[in-house]
């Protein structure tokens, strides 16, 4: 019997053990979602300066004041919105054709050939570049140029699907120009002057230096130097400081505005590998919104792709926690019919060895009640476990609300099978040492243990539902047409709240309701007859009234369930 019970909590143990993101990368992921958690306050910092140019725009009267602020104003819509900066490099571009402007008009050409080749305009791009005449372009300018053309067959070879090297010409000219350009623009001069392992030591050496700078000055191209450093940290074999990179580039590129979030994509390959579909689900969904603002045609042909990763690694767990639940509720099965075939022979052997003691016969009696009890309790914990399952497979993912009420409910039940088994073990010495009087006062029907359990369970379901969703006193006081607060005890829920929180859940049934809370029908229906009589809408039937109570919160709720748990 011991031997059974030490090999059922092996296996509980070794069930509850399921693949995740090793503990070290935490911080960095962390990192990573509070960035996102605040991604609308750093977009709305970048708008108040927009604002501000643009209220500058609406006053000047000179042209060069103008090209200044559409200069500017480009260049702050440039990660933000595509269609904005192109809008803005166009006003530019009008004005350098009005004043026959060159050096205005190649740098017009610069900017928007990049930006059209980040978006996969890759046709609008090349006509860009081809209407630039080099020589007409400074030394730091024909850095950025031949960057650029770089840049365009990298990304022709990521929406075709091919690997393609840049000419030899092509490279020399970067380099020849790189010292008078950019940092990036040296940096793609280092990458393609050096070869072998030494190349990786030389880049991550620059790259992490301009990094710091970078990420300092809040740059928006501080998330594309941390993806360089990561690309190098992977060849180089050093997988730790390649996810912390990884992350550094997320989380900069949400904080600084940079929608390139190639490093992101990286990110959510990583986490599906690792089975945490959650989190690569909301770094997806993040994406996908930037996408409408930000389209980039490159990125658009690998949303299938990653989605197609994602809806598979969700299968695999949905069938892995199937498969886990099943074995849960058989090892279960096991160990009840262990200790129901251990009652019976103890019981079996008291009868036997006490036949002829009428004091323990009554005692006998009492305890075949308690056992049937028991068998009946286990009855009904079975069947929770069989509906828990049924749940459990019709869930096509992991689901925020259910997922908190089903852990509630495991350890829900996992304490009461302790107590009944304290409670079988302690009647099991009690008659063992003669203390009959014992066993009866313990087992009599006054007893004060059930309405403690109850009161035990109520606590647990108002922890577990406003952890779920806190607002809920505040949202229903908003249903009620009285300025009267809600009565509702410290940290808790009182009767009738609780009453409306299982109606929230889709509980609607007075009688259900009654028998989860321990309470008559008819309290629960002069509890919700009475709330409903204080309400904004006093007329509504009770199926209106409940209608109106669940779908408080709602948006709410989902968004919550999207950030994380």
């Amino acid at each position: 019997m011991r031997l059974f019970l030490t090999y059922t909590l092996i296996l509980f143990m070794a069930l509850r053990s399921v693949a995740d993101v090793p503990a070290k990368y935490q911080p960095y992921l962390q990192m990573v979602d509070s960035a996102l958690e605040h991604q609308h306050e750093y977009v709305a910092q970048l708008e108040d300066q927009i604002s501000v140019l643009r209220s500058q725009l609406r006053t000047t009267g000179s042209d060069e004041q103008r090209y200044v602020l559409y200069d500017l104003l480009s260049q702050k819509f440039y990660y933000l919105n595509s269609d904005s900066a192109l809008y803005y490099l166009d006003q530019k571009e009008a004005l350098a054709e009005k004043y026959h402007r060159s050096d205005w008009k190649n740098e017009v050409l610069l900017s928007r050939g990049n930006l059209s080749t980040q978006i996969g305009l890759l046709t609008k791009s090349e006509e860009d570049l081809s209407a630039i005449n080099p020589q007409q372009l400074t030394d730091s300018q024909k850095g950025r140029y031949y960057s650029m053309l770089i840049f365009q067959q990298t990304q022709q070879s990521r929406l075709s699907g091919t690997s393609s090297q840049p000419s030899l010409q092509l490279t020399d000219s970067l380099q020849k120009y790189a010292p008078f350009g950019d940092d990036m623009t040296q940096y793609w001069s280092m990458f393609f002057t050096h070869h072998g392992a030494d190349r990786s030591q030389k880049l991550l050496e620059f790259i992490t230096q301009i990094y710091q700078r970078l990420h300092q000055e809040k740059s928006p191209i501080s998330g594309r130097a941390a993806f360089m450093a990561a690309a190098n940290y992977g060849e180089a074999g050093d997988e730790d400081h390649r996810m912390e990179y990884l992350c550094r580039s997320s989380a900069d590129n949400i904080c600084f505005i940079n929608r390139d979030h190639s490093a992101l994509l990286s990110l959510i390959s990583y986490l599906i590998e690792q089975d945490d579909v959650e989190r690569a689900y909301r770094y997806m969904d993040y994406i996908m919104q930037v996408q409408q603002d930000y389209p980039d045609n490159v990125r658009s042909s690998q949303m299938g792709q990653y989605m197609e990763q994602i809806y598979t690694a969700t299968q695999r767990l949905t069938e892995r926690q199937q498969r886990l639940t099943r074995q849960y509720l058989y090892a279960l099965v096991a160990l009840l019919l262990v200790l129901l075939a251990a009652l019976f022979f103890l019981v079996r052997s008291l009868r036997r060895q006490r036949r002829q003691q009428t004091a323990l016969s009554e005692a006998n009696a009492q305890l075949s009640q308690s056992i049937t009890r028991l068998e009946e309790t286990q009855h009904q914990l079975q069947e929770s476990h069989q509906q828990v399952s049924e749940v459990n497979r019709e869930l096509g993912a992991a689901n925020y609300i259910k997922e908190q009420y089903i852990g509630s409910l495991f350890s829900t039940c996992s304490d009461y099978i302790n107590k009944l088994d304290s409670f079988r073990q302690d009647i099991n010495r009690k008659i063992k040492a003669g203390q009959v009087e014992d066993v009866l006062r313990q087992t009599r029907a006054d007893n004060s243990k059930t309405r403690d359990e109850v009161k035990e369970l109520n606590k647990t379901f108002d922890a577990t539902f406003l952890s779920i969703y806190p607002d809920f006193v505040a949202d229903f006081q908003t249903l009620l047409n009285d300025e009267e607060p809600l009565a509702t005890p410290k940290q808790g829920l009182s009767t009738e709240l609780r009453i409306y929180a299982l109606v929230w859940l889709g509980i609607s049934s007075s009688v259900k309701i009654a028998e989860l809370l321990h309470l008559s029908t008819q309290t629960v229906y002069n509890a919700r007859q009475k709330m409903r009589s204080r309400s904004l809408q006093p007329c509504a039937t009770a199926e209106e009234f409940a209608a109106i109570v669940q779908a408080l919160g709602r948006g709410k709720i989902a968004g919550e369930s999207v950030k994380g748990n």
